[in-house]
């Protein structure tokens, strides 16, 4: 849908921080049942709003937590939200295992899951 421009985008001004601490929110049991460390960090760069679609950006986030809390045994996974020249700059990283190197090339192409 990407590549054809067939999604729409709902462009809103909204809370990244609320964003990001509803979603830790969801995934605190989770993280809680398996002993991982879920960590919420904002920088103070961040602004009280920014311009996006929140549905969108919230199920993005919500994918790569999924997959970070399923393949991170043990150790931490941290959403991070900073401010970089007028673009809000959202990671997601974990101590999982990581993809493999040779898989990498897979991950980016269509309908490609990592194992």
């Amino acid at each position: 849908k990407i590549e054809a421009g067939k999604i729409e985008l709902d462009i809103v001004a909204f809370s990244l921080i609320q964003l990001f601490e509803s979603i830790g929110k969801m995934f605190e049991p989770m993280a809680l049942r398996k002993a991982i460390l879920l960590n919420i960090n904002t920088d103070e760069s961040l602004p009280a709003t920014v311009s996006g679609d929140p549905q969108r950006i919230k199920q993005i986030i919500i994918n790569l937590i999924s997959n970070a809390l399923k393949f991170t045994e043990s150790g931490k996974v941290e959403i991070r939200g900073r401010y970089n020249n007028g673009i809000a700059v959202i990671t997601v990283s974990d101590t999982g295992t990581g993809i493999e190197e040779s898989k990498k090339e897979e991950v980016f192409s269509p309908f490609q899951a990592g194992q």
